[in-house]
């Protein structure tokens, strides 16, 4: 018996070791070679991760987490009939859980969570009858939970959370009647939670947030008094929160009900469940007063924010002072409430632990309480969307952790203070639409962790400052946010140039400086930003060349509105080449057109639609389509080969970007582009114009020249007067056009100096040019 006896042991050692081989020969990586004592020249029960049963040498645990290991489950797994333990979590094994899994009738602890793990999880696993934990979390398992789990009677831990499980909640699970944690959140289980749990006397867990459930919670579950975390966030559940919750629920830990359609009161009786930690409701529809939570000692996280709640009166927020005693809160969220009244005082008496404190959009008025500097903790403070008055304290900078701070939407006025600049670890700053005033502090420039500031709709005013010139609104040193993502400044004041610091703002990825009084030339670094996707420079007063590279060749990128004559180039080269998006493109505020529109508008520039033609190019009438109606047009085109062409190009155009008159030719548009040859091509396009008729015009043209010597900011003279360069509209009224000698008189003299008149030689065409 005894041989017989040793035989037998011999062969059941012989298949626990040729079944750990074969789980080895499955494993197609082993980064820390932590299987390569996995051979013959030592025992099975010494390789490492194995643990052998003293008496009979058989494997009862294999313990092989957090190794990197990749590779699949091999089905020789099953031949481990002693095997109690199985511990394979945090690896990167694939494919499907073998069924052979379930003839380890002796397995207790099964752990495989944080693999890749796809397939069903197998039904057999029910023959597991002695598992206590079974983890499968954080895998690509699919199908449904095997109804017939809910025999495993022993079973204490269920982990099946982050996989892409479907179907109901199998009802069965009512049946585990040793079961303490039930992890299934981040899958796709639709319908109700089973009222069967309730049956789980010993249940402290219930986590199945961000699935697709349904209805209400059964009222029955809440009388699990073992219950210490209710967490099922992110789903389609409703109804209402039972009044004794506090009392029915004394071990409540965590009550996460957020981004669901819960309706209702908070109930009163919450202040007595004292263990309560975290309170996460928002996004829902709670409404009515909120309590007091004054016995609520060990809150860290309480978020009520976007649900009913308050009445828009002054007695709202009497529950922040029951929180005075909470030494350990970290984050309060309240906004987007019907809460009215001033932010009381004792929010500066909150836990100096506070490290969030959202109270945005609600009715609150009133100043910033002076104790809010006391949140020494804070990272994030946001206030915006309030009616909040008065001036931005300068304690604001003794919070010099925050990271993120929001004053928008309120009417806070006055300066921005200057200890402003002490918040170092800034990331957002947001003080747009309020009333603010004066210059934006040069200590801004200290935060040089800026993702996003936003200033926009102030009443900001002044200069922003070249560099190594600090005084103004914007001052240089904000190139020394070089982490800045957002700049947001419009609707305010600004004048002179972008300073030439924003050049190290190379991880920008929108610049917002629209409609203020901003004036030089675009700053041509911008073609650099690899990361810019929206540039804004509408309604400012920016002359001279538009870059065309970068964020510039792309039209659906960048605004230009409301500014009259931008200049856009490109460089002379008969190097055939790809049409691209015309530059003129470049400028929304008027029309968009390309050389093919120009080309079809003037039937390919015939002849037959010449009106003239001078040295640096021809017009052209023609019927520009566009919005789906007709405009007669004149088309100057350039004739670039001619030297000077792109010169008077400008010149016209700075001429005409800040004049007016109804007897002065009105641009459209440019067009800089190329032809169907890939040569480059540029356009000036002029409205309302007709076949040029000889009429009388002399009172019109007088009208014109008067205008532009007469009342123009700076006193401008035509020079190339002459019967081609006035056209007629539709009504016969004359216009005057061709600007490209014109010449402004800077300083307005009755007797023109000599370097005026005859430096270049004789300026306009001959027997039209005004006497030297």
């Amino acid at each position: 018996f005894s041989y017989q006896s040793t035989d037998c042991v011999l062969k059941s050692n012989e298949t626990d070791q040729l079944a750990l081989l074969e789980f080895k020969a499955k494993v197609t990586r082993d980064p820390f070679h932590f299987l390569s004592s996995w051979n013959y020249s030592r025992h099975f029960c010494q390789w490492k991760g194995v643990t052998c049963s003293p008496r009979h040498q058989r494997v009862t645990a294999l313990l092989l987490p957090s190794l990197l290991l990749q590779g699949s489950l091999s089905p020789h797994i099953g031949n481990l009939s002693f095997l109690r333990v199985l511990n394979l979590k945090n690896n990167s094994f694939r494919n499907e859980i073998p069924q052979e899994i379930g003839y380890l009738f002796r397995l207790r602890i099964l752990k495989l969570g944080n693999n890749t793990f796809g397939g069903q999880i197998p039904d057999n696993i029910s023959h597991c009858v002695n598992l206590e934990s079974l983890g499968l979390g954080v895998n690509e398992l699919v199908g449904k939970v095997p109804g017939k789990l809910g025999s495993l009677s022993t079973l204490r831990i269920l982990i099946v959370h982050l996989n892409s499980l479907s179907g109901e909640i199998p009802s069965s699970l009512g049946n585990l009647s040793s079961l303490q944690v039930l992890s299934a959140a981040e899958n796709q289980f639709v319908g109700q939670i089973p009222e069967t749990l309730s049956q789980l006397k010993r249940m402290r867990y219930i986590l199945l947030g961000v699935n697709k459930l349904s209805g209400e919670i059964p009222f029955s579950i809440y009388n699990l008094s073992s219950l210490n975390y209710i967490c099922v966030p992110l789903n389609q559940l409703q109804g209402t929160l039972p009044s004794d919750l506090g009392f029915i629920l004394p071990n409540l830990e965590q009550l996460n009900l957020g981004d669901n359609q819960f309706a209702g009161p908070i109930p009163a009786s919450i202040s007595n469940a004292s263990n309560l930690m975290t309170l996460l409701i928002d996004m829902n529809g709670f409404s009515g007063k909120v309590p007091s939570l004054e016995n609520l000692l060990k809150l860290r996280w309480v978020s009520i924010s976007q649900n009913h709640l308050g009445n828009g009166e002054k007695d709202d927020f009497e529950f922040v002072n029951s929180l005075v005693n909470a030494s350990r809160l970290e984050l309060l969220e309240i906004g987007d409430n019907n809460f009215g009244g001033m932010l009381p005082e004792a929010v500066g008496n909150l836990s100096t632990r506070l490290g969030k404190l959202s109270v945005a959009e609600n009715q609150l008025f009133g100043n910033i309480p002076s104790g809010l500097r006391n949140l020494v903790n804070l990272e994030l403070l946001d206030l915006g969307d309030n009616q909040f008055t008065g001036r931005i304290p300068g304690s604001i900078g003794d919070l010099q952790k925050l990271q993120r701070l929001w004053l928008k939407g309120n009417k806070f006025w006055g300066e921005i203070p200057s200890s402003i600049g002490n918040l170092t670890s800034l990331a957002i700053l947001d003080f747009a639409e309020n009333m603010l005033e004066g210059s934006i502090p040069s200590s801004l420039g200290k935060c040089q962790n800026l993702i996003l500031l936003d200033l926009s709709k102030n009443n900001l005013s002044g200069t922003i400052p070249t560099e190594n010139k600090l005084s103004g609104e914007i001052p240089s040193s904000l190139g020394s946010c070089i982490r800045l993502e957002q700049l947001v400044m419009n609707g305010n004041f600004f004048r002179g140039n972008i300073p030439s610091s924003f050049s190290s703002l190379r991880g920008i990825e929108k610049l917002d400086l629209s409609r203020n009084n901003l004036s030089g030339r675009i700053p041509k670094y911008f073609e650099n930003f690899l990361f810019l996707q929206k540039l804004n420079l509408s309604f400012n007063h920016f002359e001279g060349e538009v870059p065309i590279k970068g964020v510039f060749s792309n039209s659906s990128a960048i605004s230009l509105d409301g500014m009259s004559c931008l200049i856009i180039t490109s460089r002379r080269s008969k190097t055939k080449r790809e049409p691209a998006t015309p530059p003129s493109a470049l400028l929304a505020s008027v029309l968009r057109v390309s050389y093919e529109n120009l080309f079809k508008a003037t039937d390919g520039f015939s002849l037959e639609n010449l009106i003239g033609a001078g040295s640096f190019g021809s017009v052209y009438k023609g019927i520009l389509s566009h919005d789906d109606h007709e405009t007669l047009v004149a088309v100057k085109v350039l004739n670039l080969q001619h030297r000077g062409a792109s010169k008077s190009f400008i010149a016209e155009c700075q001429a005409l970007r800040s004049i007016r008159h109804r007897n002065l030719v009105k641009i459209i548009t440019s067009c800089a582009s190329v032809d169907f040859q890939g040569n480059d091509f540029e356009a000036l396009v002029y409205e309302n114009l007709n076949l040029l008729q000889r009429l009388n015009i002399a009172v019109d043209v007088a009208s014109a020249l008067d205008y532009l010597h007469h009342y123009c900011e700076t006193p401008i003279v035509h020079c190339d007067l002459k019967p081609s360069n006035v056209l007629l509209d539709g009504e016969l009224t004359a216009h005057v056009g061709d600007f490209g000698l014109a010449k402004f008189l800077l300083e307005a003299t009755n007797n023109l100096s000599s370097n005026q008149s005859s430096s270049v030689g004789v300026k306009g065409t001959v027997g039209y040019a005004a006497p030297g």
